[in-house]
């Protein structure tokens, strides 16, 4: 397989605190980056879903506001990551794919928080856009068709989480039957060689050189820089890029946390921590304080002090809806028509990962609503048949649930129609 090649981020790892075990509370963006801006659980924000429900809870950028900080907002997916779903809620100024017009803005600031997001790392992998891509983003679709024997075709997931032009949505389309083709043929390696070569190119022309300016600008100023993902990436049998997958590389996350005047304190931490631990600390740091109704814990002396991390248990879910594929659209349609989500989709959960311990239990849900553990495993990834600590797992499943109301598994009709959207969309039906 391709190899990542050495990055600026490599660098900086080695002048910061590194937590090496993040789990995402969920393995798609809009309700993993919920969980970390508000520092809750999904189910308690209210965005757990992929495109759903907008988020109740209070954010960071509204957190910052009230402590003296302007606030900034930059997305590369403003439809799933933005203003439709309310995650840029006390956002003082909002950039769509400028991220160095945001920058200048922070720069002109005397206090701020600002938050940064890029889809380099999502397919089309490395380009995200004709923008950014340019002319290598059409010879690699063109390449890729080629190489692989793939006809000239649109896919018909034509859901975007960005506004593309006529030419844009084509490509993206096109690689979108790239892609399922490749699904289809089980070709996993050729797949996960797009991801790693797209990371190579989003790094080279695009990220090191504004990770370079940010980290000089941090270093002067005395700032704090947190870089963080909302999700990982596989292809195999039971993993979709991310979106429907329980896989434990999708599912851990890097979190960096960099400030000049803590260098003496560098360090590598592997001991687990929560997605919504990263939002509290963040809150825990902007603010002073500690609110009673967050989930996460702060990790503020774990990173400035030599504080151990405390570990505890960390859950991840997976939720759908029973629409199909256009009525998906339809609906993401009608939300940017309207620029507000008006009503919700009912939901049903799917699948859900627990964490305690040294141990790892999955959990999915058929049509009637009942459960079948599809593993348990420890942390060296190997499956354990122990009934007691499956009992145990399940025990935490049930508590952590029974403070919400949460609809396992849902009666669906696939005919052969529904279920070639489904796919296209990235579920295994």
């Amino acid at each position: 397989r391709t190899a990542i090649e050495p990055n600026i981020l490599d660098d900086l790892v080695k002048k910061s605190v590194f937590f090496n075990n993040c789990i995402s509370a969920a393995p798609y963006t809009s309700a993993s980056h919920g969980a970390i801006f508000s520092g809750t659980w999904p189910l308690k924000n209210d965005l757990y879903s992929f495109f759903n429900k907008t988020i109740k809870k209070k954010l960071i950028f509204e957190w910052a506001k009230e402590s003296g900080y302007e606030t900034i907002f930059q997305t590369d997916f403003p439809i799933i990551l933005g203003k439709y779903l309310e995650l840029n809620r006390g956002a003082d100024h909002y950039f769509v794919e400028d991220e160095y017009a945001a920058l200048k803005k922070t720069q002109e600031m005397r206090k701020s928080v600002s938050f940064f997001h890029f889809a380099g790392c999502h397919y089309p992998y490395g380009f995200h856009k004709l923008k950014f891509g340019g002319k290598d983003y059409i010879e690699k679709v063109n390449q890729l068709e080629k190489g692989y024997s793939i006809p000239k075709k649109e896919s018909e997931d034509s859901l975007s989480e960005t506004f593309r032009d006529k030419i844009d949505q084509e490509y993206l389309l096109r690689y979108k039957n790239i892609i399922e083709t490749l699904y289809g043929r089980k070709d996993y390696d050729a797949l996960f060689n797009m991801y790693l070569e797209g990371i190579n190119y989003f790094f080279k022309n695009r990220f090191n050189s504004f990770l370079e300016i940010v980290i000089d600008y941090i270093t002067k100023n005395n700032g704090l820089l947190v870089i963080f993902s909302d999700h990982g990436e596989e292809w195999d049998d039971y993993s979709y890029g991310h979106y429907n997958s329980a896989d434990r590389g999708v599912l851990t996350l890097p979190i960096v946390v960099y400030t000049a005047a803590n260098e003496k304190n560098r360090k590598i931490i592997n001991d687990r921590i929560s997605s919504i631990d990263v939002g509290a600390t963040l809150i825990n740091i902007i603010t002073g304080n500690i609110p009673d109704d967050l989930d996460g814990k702060s990790l503020k002396a774990q990173i400035f002090d030599s504080a151990k991390v405390e570990q505890g248990d960390s859950f991840a879910q997976i939720w759908r809806t029973k629409e199909t594929f256009n009525e998906l659209k339809k609906f993401q349609k009608n939300v940017i028509k309207e620029g507000k989500l008006l009503k919700a989709m009912p939901p049903y959960l799917e699948q859900e990962i627990v964490y305690w311990k040294n141990y790892r239990l999955h959990c999915t849900y058929s049509g009637n609503g009942k459960s079948s553990i599809n593993r348990l495993v420890d942390t060296k990834n190997e499956t354990v048949n122990d009934k007691k600590i499956e009992k145990v797992g399940l025990d935490k499943l049930k508590i952590y649930n029974s403070k919400y109301k949460v609809v396992k598994g849902s009666n669906i009709v696939t005919n052969f129609s529904i279920r070639k959207e489904l796919e296209a969309m990235g579920y295994n039906v």
